[in-house]
């Protein structure tokens, strides 16, 4: 049974009369009537009464008919509903914000643009590390995401990055009651006694080595403290005193709770890294694609 003898169906109980239905639905008489007679067929069950003048429903079919009207109803919605997510106006979009310091107000302001343009479509926010961005967006758990590299060329093939700002690698976060916190500036040589908190190597191996050899441009070899993937989680390690931690400008203006960034001028010459939102390399025109606009739109003001 296929959708079209349904609406075959509906249409000769809405007429009564099959050589109308068959007008309306632009098919022969007889081959209306065949299909009918193969649906009754395939029920097992009289659904029409033929008359002289017309036709009239059987108790069976009037069941079928509501039934019938209520699918061809539900698989034309599911139609509009898969044809407005595909021009991004509906839909569900689930975005991995930046958890670090300004970006989450620009990605809000981004969300409130899409929302003004797409007014239908769903917005889901998702927790991940940011980090994992790049692997939630290709296992499809999340549609967008951001990162921070050195370029766009770093991502997986499957991943489309727009470059968002550049992000000097300036500061030195340290704890709030830290002897060097009072600081306006401090120099590479100065924090070489001070452990340095930085996230596992295999979360982020191109942004680790470009941070270490950023410090090591100083001339001092860093102890490492290892922390989990996450700018949150690395934040709380330097709150409590664990070392200090290297930090763009969106994650150092302002500074986590408990933490002061102070400006080492040796780190920003030596490191420019690139702020990017991602979104899958097949996703061109879709919602993430509308929000990355929305997104690029709210950067320049």
């Amino acid at each position: 049974m296929e959708l079209r003898h349904l609406r075959y169906f509906v249409a000769v109980a809405d007429d009564g009369n099959i050589g109308r239905a068959a007008v309306r639905l632009r098919v022969a008489q007889s081959a209306l009537s065949r299909q009918l007679q193969d649906l009754e067929r395939e029920i097992g069950a009289r659904l029409l009464d033929r008359l002289s003048r017309g036709v009239r429903l059987t108790e069976a079919g009037r069941v079928f008919a509501e039934h019938a009207r209520r699918t061809l109803d539900a698989a034309d919605e599911a139609v509009r509903a898969a044809r407005a997510a595909a021009d991004g106006e509906a839909g569900t979009l689930r975005v991995a914000p930046p958890d670090f310091g300004t970006r989450a107000a620009l990605a809000a302001d981004a969300l409130a643009r899409l929302r003004a343009l797409r007014p239908k479509l769903q917005v889901e926010l998702v927790a991940v590390p940011w980090p994992e961005h790049v692997e939630h967006l290709l296992a499809r758990r999340i549609d967008v995401g951001f990162g921070i590299a050195g370029s766009t060329a770093e991502y997986s093939a499957g991943v489309h990055a727009d470059h968002v700002d550049d992000e000097p690698l300036a500061w030195a976060l340290l704890a709030a009651h830290h002897p060097l916190a009072a600081r306006e500036t401090l120099s590479l040589a100065e924090l070489a006694d001070v452990p340095m908190v930085l996230s596992d190597r295999a979360a982020i191996p191109g942004m680790h080595d470009r941070i270490l050899a950023a410090v090591r441009s100083g001339g001092i070899e860093p102890r490492v403290v290892p922390a989990p993937p996450s700018f949150a989680s690395v934040a709380q390690l330097v709150a409590v005193g664990a070392g200090w931690c290297a930090v763009v400008d969106s994650g150092a203006l302002p500074p986590p709770p408990g933490t002061v960034a102070v400006r080492v001028p040796e780190l920003a010459a030596a490191c420019v890294l690139q702020l990017h939102v991602l979104r899958r390399a097949d996703d061109v025109v879709g919602p993430a694609a509308t929000f990355a606009d929305c997104l690029l739109a709210a950067r320049a003001g």
